[in-house]
């Protein structure tokens, strides 16, 4: 039975190297070295955009800036879901009509939909007025 066992030593030990595992010796070869790892580029400025829903307009206008966003715009809409001052929606600002929006934070939080941090967002803000 020894024969046997060498001969199952052997063949794992063809194997692993076929694979790289170790050298022919059966000696284990050392881990590639891993330098650091960067993100990938194209995916490096993509986020989904934070939760800012009924936040008071100052603090999640900074929680958009903190994440890196710089394209955004404001206005003051009626709203009868949220009080004066605080964000409504934020929306991609491309100027669509309004059955055309895409709605990236709502009253149902955010999408879970990661963005370039270049998107022009627009943010509502309700103006303390109920919409008619």
């Amino acid at each position: 039975m020894t024969n046997f066992f060498k001969a199952i030593a052997a063949f794992a030990t063809a194997v692993a190297a076929i694979w790289g595992l170790v050298n022919a010796t059966g000696i284990l070869n050392k881990p590639p070295e891993l330098g650091p790892t960067s993100p990938d580029p194209g995916r490096a400025d993509e986020v989904v955009v934070a939760n800012v829903y009924n936040l008071p307009d100052d603090r999640g206008l900074a929680y958009l800036a903190d994440q890196g966003f710089t394209n955004v715009r404001v206005i003051h809409v009626c709203s009868n879901s949220v009080s004066g001052g605080n964000i409504r929606e934020v929306l991609l600002d491309d100027h669509s009509s309004l059955a055309d929006e895409t709605v990236f934070v709502g009253p149902l939080g955010s999408k879970p939909v990661k963005i370039p941090l270049s998107t022009s967002l627009l943010v509502k803000v309700s103006n303390g007025k109920g919409c008619p």
